[in-house]
């Protein structure tokens, strides 16, 4: 009676013969398993170990600029807790025997999200090198070094010679696929790139390491022989309030303003003013009204504009002064960044955020064959998609401004010439999305390496730059 009892108590799978019994518990073992993986990310490639996880060995190894990257240069790496210093051993490559050896001067220990160990953050930077030499160096501490990796400066001033920066949207989506193909077409395409943009949302969550690990195992052929500039995102905020994680495993130059001053920040290489600016200054995405970041970035963003040597200027943001997609329109930012971007003329504003393409001015600045002043560009690298707003009213239009040119759908790569007057700007399809990512016409005649749009930046008799239609 109490055994018949019992047994009733049973659910039914566990009334049924062993085999039967065991054979569901596997296919719930396998399910668990699977939405673990999906949780926690493990199952998919990982460098340098299979569950991602920091060892003695540096990794995620990352050129950052200095402001004066022709005779200095940033190195950020990873290891594990426990290697708690750190160094640069670097020496000229026609002279590899004299080696210098420069310590790191941050070692930051963080936890990992979704991890039970620490990792630990390192920056060093090597001043006193010569503009447009080749050096050979490696990182790391004791027994556990990188391989030796060879890097050349930058030309210090305007130089003879043309030279190639890249320019990314967001990465965020696809990290493994879409983003992994953009890098790697773009630096196939153009393997003498002296630097790399990227505009915000290199993660979809800023507190997961296994999305890191992943943007990090794309760049990973060339972050350690070029710099990359980094622009903090929107995404880089989500699970993180501080960008523990996005400030941690990048070091820039701290010459932003007082709080901002690593995300916010200014870089002078090859007669181009590089500025980058946290869009972030908002209480949240919908949010029309500064906090006080903005107001704070745009003095200062002033100050950098005003006492400019540099014949060119590139300004880096996330956020858009004109939204490419639907239903977008950053009114704080706008307020804040745009009258100083055209009081100061500008050449390229270089922005993400919309996954979506778009390219624009506006309309006060148009002259007979195209247009004075400065261009604004959105641009998408990863496997993220919004519907463009329509072609006859949209966030640029009723903002006074022209778009130019405008495509959705696809993921881009943008090269920037830098030549004796002039800046050379190509933007290549790397991916055309899928029929059912968004709501809009897929794009048609499109194929990766297509060039979607180029136009050429020079400068007026006053300095003012000037994009003028092609002729001819």
């Amino acid at each position: 009676m109490f055994a018949q009892t019992r047994d009733l108590a049973l659910p039914a799978w566990a009334r049924r013969p062993l085999t039967r019994r065991l054979a569901i518990a596997l296919v719930l073992a396998l399910a668990l398993v699977a939405l673990v993986a999906v949780r926690t990310g493990a199952g998919q490639d990982l460098l340098p170990s299979d569950d991602g996880t920091a060892t003695a060995q540096p990794d995620r190894i990352i050129l950052n600029p200095t402001a004066e990257p022709a005779t200095s240069q940033t190195f950020t790496w990873r290891t594990n807790e426990a290697t708690s210093e750190g160094e640069v051993q670097i020496a000229p490559a026609d002279s590899p025997d004299d080696v210098r050896v420069v310590q790191a001067q941050a070692s930051v220990a963080e936890q990992l999200p979704r991890s039970r160990l620490v990792a630990r953050h390192h920056s060093a930077t090597v001043d006193d090198l010569e503009p447009q030499t080749a050096y050979t160096y490696r990182v790391g501490q004791g027994d556990d070094f990188s391989g030796w990796t060879t890097f050349t400066t930058p030309p210090a001033a305007a130089s003879a010679d043309p030279w190639t920066f890249l320019y990314f949207g967001d990465a965020q989506w696809g990290l493994d696929a879409g983003w992994t193909s953009i890098v790697e077409q773009a630096f196939t395409q153009h393997p003498d790139a002296t630097l790399a943009l990227t505009a915000g949302d290199q993660v979809n969550d800023g507190n997961d390491d296994h999305q890191w690990e992943q943007w990090f195992a794309a760049i990973a052929p060339y972050s350690s022989t070029r710099s990359f500039l980094t622009v903090p995102g929107n995404h880089e905020l989500y699970g993180d309030d501080d960008m523990i994680r996005y400030r941690s495993q990048v070091e820039h130059p701290r010459n932003g303003p007082e709080g901002q001053d690593d995300l916010a920040y200014r870089v002078d290489v090859g007669g181009v003013r590089f500025i980058t600016l946290n869009g972030n200054i908002t209480d949240g995405l919908t949010d029309t009204t500064d906090n006080g970041l903005g107001a704070l970035q745009a003095e200062w963003l002033e100050e950098q504009l005003t006492d400019n040597p540099m014949e060119w200027t590139v300004v880096s943001i996330h956020q858009p002064m004109f939204s490419a997609a639907k239903l977008r329109d950053n009114v704080a930012q706008r307020s804040a960044f745009m009258p100083v971007l055209e009081e100061h003329d500008v050449d390229l504003v270089l922005q993400g955020h919309d996954h979506a393409y778009a390219r624009g001015h506006l309309a006060e600045n148009d002259v007979p064959g195209g247009y004075a002043g400065p261009t604004y560009v959105v641009a998408n690298a990863g496997d993220k998609y919004y519907d463009l707003d329509p072609a006859g009213r949209n966030n640029w239009t009723i903002n006074d401004a022209e778009r130019d040119a405008a495509a959705d759908k696809i993921s881009t790569y943008q090269s920037i010439t830098v030549e004796a007057g002039r800046l050379v700007y190509t933007s290549y399809v790397g991916k055309v999305g899928d029929p059912g990512e968004g709501t809009g016409p897929m794009p048609t005649g499109l194929q990766p390496g297509d060039v979607l749009d180029t136009f050429t930046v020079t400068k007026d008799a006053t300095g003012t730059p000037l994009v003028l239609a092609p002729t001819g």
